[in-house]
């Protein structure tokens, strides 16, 4: 009788047992499809940013020793680090093709839980500007191609100097996209530019020339934008930009109060240990979404070890800017 209750008593702890093992598998699956299907706004102030990511997609054109592709493991560590700053929206430069932006997307929404996805300019040059962001967090619509002139000649250009009659400007042309932020409700346009590099050889015109001509042609562009009825007056400009804050041209994107500039009083070097070259401008009527608060250098992990990151991240630094959420409209 008494080895009957024991093993009475066993079997009923056995199950009491395998019950609790079943409740919390079912517990952890239901927790994990939640993740995965019913997705959370992001809280916390949205944080946008700029990250050229040097011959993503084509490495084989990249200074030794790195040229060679970069294996799954960079590529992830690339997502992993974009998650890791807390990116919602990303403006990218230097993406080979779609290919290698679907590849990182996968490998944000692997690091994040959430569903990201992208836009890739596909103008014809071999290296393309593109956007990625975490959908569950911002709207992007009107994504596209700013098509402005790819050539101007001295019919346009007055004071173009001579023996040039005419330059080919932007290689790659600016993309654009009407941001709306799902958690406060503000929206801006974001505008991402890689502008000439300073490379030159001496049968081209100088790269200042051709800079000087895409700032003027930018600037055109966006002042015509803001000037139409309706538009969103509230724009936000980011990218490689190839030239510093002590430039001329630097200058000129701020003359008349057109933008902005979110650089801190010491601002950091964003191309290896050398310039400061990937700027965040913003227009004062998008005060109110931003907040003030200066962009951020995140140099960590290449201070951390310089051969590491320039071989499986860049030698850019990615930049970011928090805007603070506040709708002005």
């Amino acid at each position: 009788m008494a080895r009957h209750a024991a093993r009475h008593r066993f079997s009923s702890a056995k199950n009491i047992s395998l019950w609790l093992t079943v409740l919390i598998g079912a517990a952890a699956l239901a927790i994990a499809l939640y993740t995965r299907f019913v997705h959370v706004v992001p809280q916390g102030p949205l944080r946008i940013g700029t990250w050229n990511l040097q011959w993503f997609g084509q490495e084989q054109n990249r200074p030794p020793p790195c040229d060679r592709p970069r294996t799954a493991e960079e590529i992830r560590g690339i997502a992993a680090y974009i998650h890791e700053i807390g990116f919602q929206l990303l403006a990218v430069e230097e993406i080979a093709g779609d290919q290698p932006m679907h590849r990182l997307n996968q490998y944000l929404a692997d690091a994040s839980g959430q569903p990201w996805t992208s836009y890739v300019s596909n103008d014809g040059y071999m290296l393309q500007l593109g956007f990625l962001w975490n959908k569950d967090r911002v709207h992007l619509a009107d994504v596209g191609v700013i098509h402005l002139p790819r050539f101007v000649t001295w019919r346009d250009v007055p004071d173009l100097p001579d023996p040039y009659e005419s330059l080919h400007i932007f290689p790659r042309l600016p993309i654009k996209a009407l941001v709306t932020d799902k958690l406060t409700g503000m929206d801006f346009l974001l505008i991402a530019v890689h502008l000439k590099s300073q490379v030159s050889n001496p049968e081209s015109p100088p790269p200042s020339l051709v800079q000087r001509e895409e700032v003027r042609a930018l600037r055109r562009w966006i002042e015509e934008y803001v000037a139409v009825p309706g538009n969103d007056r509230d724009v936000i400009l980011v990218g490689d930009f190839n030239f510093g804050p002590q430039n001329e041209l630097f200058a000129e994107l701020l003359r008349g109060s057109l933008f902005l500039s979110a650089l801190p009083d010491k601002p950091k070097p964003t191309w290896k240990s050398h310039w400061t070259i990937d700027h965040i401008f913003v227009s004062p009527d998008a005060l109110p979404e931003w907040g003030g608060s200066p962009l951020t250098v995140h140099d960590e992990k290449y201070l951390l070890d310089k051969d590491l990151f320039l071989c499986g991240f860049s030698d850019h630094m990615p930049v970011s800017l928090d805007l603070a959420g506040h709708p002005d409209d």
